[in-house]
C-alpha cells in the first residue's frame, strides 16, 4: 500500500508543489499577454497525463508494470528539467506536457497494480486507503513548494521533481513485478482494440468511466482555480496553503471513512449515495449563490471542501467499479479510465476556469452540471441490485507493502 500511495504522490508533486509559484511563473512568462491564465500549466500537465495513460496501460499489459514505470519516471524527470530550463512560454508548456506524460505511468498504473493483486470490495478498500494517503499531498506539497521558494527560485521546485523520479525508479526496482508472464497480452493493435471493446461492452465499467469524467472535472476546477479565487476574489493569498491543505485533509478523512463503510454497504451503493449527496450540496450552493449574487469566503470554502471530499470517494469508487469486472484487461481499462478523467475532465474544467473572474458562481454552476451528468451515469450503469462479475485476482505477484 505504501508503494501505491507513493506513486500517487509522485504524480501529485508535478501539480501541487508548483501552486505557490503560479504568480511568479505567470509574471515571468507573461501569461496575461496571450490572454491565458496560469492555470494553463495545470491543463497542460493533465493533458499530457491523459495522453500518456493511453500508452502506458496497453504497454504495461505486454511488458509488465515495473519496466513501464521506470520509463515513465525517466520522462517525468526530463519534463521537470525541461520546465526549469524553459526560455519561452511555448517550451514551458511543452515541458509540462512531457512531465505529465511521464507522470501518467505512476498515475494510471497504480490502479492496475492494485487490480493485479486484489478484486471486488477488497480492491476498492485498498484504492481508498492509498488515495487517502495521496490526498495528504494537497496539505504537504504546497508547503514543500513554499519551502523551496524560500531557498531559491521556482526552478528549484521543478528540479526537485528530478530527484523524486530517481527515488521512484529505485523503489520500483525493489518492489518487483505484479503482472505474471502468463497474464500478459500482445501489443498488437487488434488485442488492444478488443480490450477497449471489452470495457465498452461492460455496462458497469463503461458507465463508471463516464461518471469519473464529470466528477474529476469538478475537482480540476478547484485544482486550477483555487489559488486565483483565494487570491483575487477573496484577497487571502497568504492563506492559500492553509485552505488548500484543509481541503486535502477533508478528502483524506472522507476516504478513510469510506474504507470502513465499503464492507457494510458495498462499493456500488456507496457510489450511488455519494453521487446523490454531491448533487444535493451543489444544488444548495447554487440556490444560495443565485439569491445572494455569490458566496462569501467561508460558505464557498466549506462547500468546496465538502464536494471535493465526496468527489474523492466517487473517484475511487468509480475506479473500482470500472476495473473490477474487466480484470483480464486491467492495464487497458486503467488507461481508458485515466484518459477519460484527465483529458475530457481537464478540458471541461478549463471551460469553467475561463469564466471565473469576480465571483465563484461559474464554479458552482459547473459543479452542479457535472454532478447531474455524473450522477446519471452512475445511477444508470450501477443499479443497486447488480453484482459485478467476479474476476479472480492474480496472486502470483508480491504483496503490497504496508
Amino acid at each position: 500500500m505504501a508503494f501505491v500511495s507513493f506513486l500517487a504522490i509522485v504524480m501529485a508533486f508535478g501539480v501541487e508543489a508548483l501552486l505557490p509559484a503560479f504568480d511568479l511563473i505567470g509574471s515571468e512568462f507573461r501569461f496575461d499577454a496571450i490572454g491565458a491564465g496560469v492555470s494553463l500549466l495545470v491543463t497542460a500537465f493533465l493533458v499530457g497525463m491523459g495522453i500518456g495513460t493511453l500508452v502506458w496501460g496497453p504497454v504495461s499489459d505486454r511488458f509488465g508494470r515495473r519496466s513501464v514505470l521506470i520509463v515513465g519516471f525517466a520522462l517525468y524527470g526530463v519534463g521537470a528539467v525541461g520546465m526549469a530550463l524553459a526560455s519561452s512560454i511555448e517550451l514551458l508548456l511543452v515541458a509540462r506536457v512531457v512531465w505529465g506524460f511521464g507522470a501518467a505511468a505512476p498515475g494510471g498504473l497504480r490502479y492496475a497494480i492494485v487490480r493485479d493483486l486484489y478484486s471486488g470490495d477488497d480492491m476498492a478498500r485498498i484504492i481508498a486507503v492509498a488515495t487517502a494517503v495521496f490526498m495528504i499531498a494537497p496539505l504537504t506539497m504546497p508547503i514543500v513548494g513554499e519551502i523551496l521558494l524560500f531557498i531559491g527560485s521556482w526552478q528549484i521546485i521543478a528540479l526537485t521533481g528530478l530527484g523524486l523520479a530517481a527515488v521512484a525508479v529505485s523503489w520500483s526496482l525493489r518492489f518487483g513485478e505484479t503482472l505474471s508472464s502468463e497474464r500478459r497480452r500482445s501489443l498488437r493493435i487488434a488485442p488492444i482494440i478488443e480490450g477497449a471493446r471489452i470495457v465498452g461492452r461492460t455496462t458497469s465499467s463503461a458507465g463508471a468511466i463516464v461518471a469519473s469524467v464529470f466528477f474529476y472535472a469538478s475537482f480540476f476546477v478547484w485544482l486550477g482555480s483555487a489559488q486565483p479565487i483565494i487570491d483575487r476574489i477573496y484577497g487571502r493569498d497568504e492563506q492559500f496553503v492553509l485552505f488548500f491543505g484543509a481541503s486535502g485533509l477533508a478528502m483524506s478523512l472522507a476516504l478513510v471513512v469510506s474504507n470502513r463503510v465499503i464492507p457494510r454497504i458495498g462499493t456500488r451503493s456507496l457510489a450511488r449515495r455519494s453521487a446523490l449527496l454531491f448533487l444535493l450540496l451543489c444544488l444548495v450552493a447554487l440556490v444560495a449563490t443565485m439569491l445572494d449574487g455569490g458566496l462569501g469566503l467561508w460558505p464557498w470554502f466549506l462547500w468546496a471542501a465538502a464536494t471535493n471530499a465526496i468527489g474523492a470517494v466517487l473517484g475511487t469508487s468509480a475506479a473500482a467499479l470500472a476495473l473490477d469486472p474487466v480484470g483480464e484487461v486491467a492495464g487497458t481499462a486503467a488507461s481508458l479510465l485515466n484518459f477519460a478523467a484527465l483529458v475530457p475532465g481537464s478540458l471541461l474544467a478549463a471551460l469553467v476556469d475561463a469564466r471565473i473572474s469576480e465571483t465563484v458562481t461559474p464554479m458552482v454552476v459547473g459543479s452542479t452540471v457535472f454532478g447531474i451528468l455524473g450522477g446519471l451515469a452512475l445511477l444508470v450503469s450501477q443499479p443497486e441490485s447488480a453484482r459485478a462479475r467476479p474476476v479472480p485476482a492474480d496472486t502470483t505477484g508480491p504483496p503490497i507493502s504496508i
